[in-house]
């Protein structure tokens, strides 16, 4: 049986593929349109793109059986590796590691002595949108709680930003491929426009993690995951899509292991 015939029996045609409103409802949406074409193209299937509400939403349609595709954050990618096939790490300015940038509004925070700051987060399982900001905090101050009185979780990095830059929040935190002025304004200007990215500064870069990744779920037939792996990412694919890749802001994919998502769970663990 050919490919697009085991498609057509075993899930009717239809590649469900799930992203998070993390990034933001319409960035999102608008990437997908941007993949949708050439994925069913050379998945020879109709591919739906799905708006996770949040990432315990995300994770719940894997471990559910809902999404057979995923764009998946590291946190979501190590809790879900008992139900993957495969994971495809994104790789950016030569990385497929990040860190997370804790930003503030220009000169108004010195996190070494700061105390009663009100943070505005991404989401409760977002490594760079919280955990890793959280963790950072925690070991280099005697206490979170005394630096940190008040969070929010917003939902998406947007909205995040937004309240710092707003004066509604202290601090928040987004991913950047490195501690370089480049990477943080990469980091920052794929949120905000160009003429407010000069307002927030970066005042702590944290340690890093893997990338968020592509992830082919148990919710496909093994066979089935096994051909859209090899025609998404074989030999004849390179990098992977190039529509993929653009509506990812990727440079290429790389095949992840398990083991790198052990250190995320201890990371996690620990914070």
């Amino acid at each position: 049986m050919d490919f697009a015939a085991r498609i057509r029996k075993d899930h009717g045609v239809l590649i469900r593929f799930f992203v998070a409103k993390a990034m933001g409802a319409a960035t999102a949406l608008a990437r997908s349109e941007l993949a949708r074409s050439d994925l069913e193209r050379r998945l020879g299937a109709t591919v739906r793109f799905e708006l996770a509400e949040s990432y315990a939403d995300l994770e719940a349609a894997v471990v559910g059986k809902q999404a057979h595709l995923v764009w998946a954050p590291p946190l979501v990618c190590a809790r879900i590796q008992p139900h993957a096939w495969a994971t495809f790490k994104l790789a950016r300015r030569g990385r497929s590691t990040y860190r997370t940038a804790i930003l503030a509004l220009r000169g108004k925070v010195d996190l070494e002595r700061a105390r009663g700051l009100r943070a505005a987060w991404v989401d409760r399982s977002s490594l760079g949108g919280y955990l890793l900001a959280r963790e950072h905090i925690r070991k280099t101050r005697a206490s979170y709680d005394a630096v940190v009185r008040e969070e929010v979780f917003l939902g998406s990095q947007p909205e995040a930003i937004a309240a710092v830059l707003d004066g509604k929040a202290d601090i928040t935190a987004v991913a950047v491929s490195d501690d370089s002025i480049s990477a943080l304004h990469a980091g920052i200007s794929t949120y905000v426009s160009e003429s407010r990215v000069p307002m927030l500064e970066s005042i702590a870069v944290t340690g890093e993690v893997p990338t968020d990744a592509l992830v082919v779920t148990h919710a496909l037939e093994r066979e089935s995951a096994d051909d859209i792996v090899e025609r998404l990412f074989g030999a004849t694919a390179g990098r992977g899509p190039s529509a993929l890749r653009l509506a990812m802001e990727a440079e290429g994919f790389e095949r992840a292991s398990p083991s790198e998502y052990a250190e995320v769970l201890r990371l996690v663990h620990e914070a």
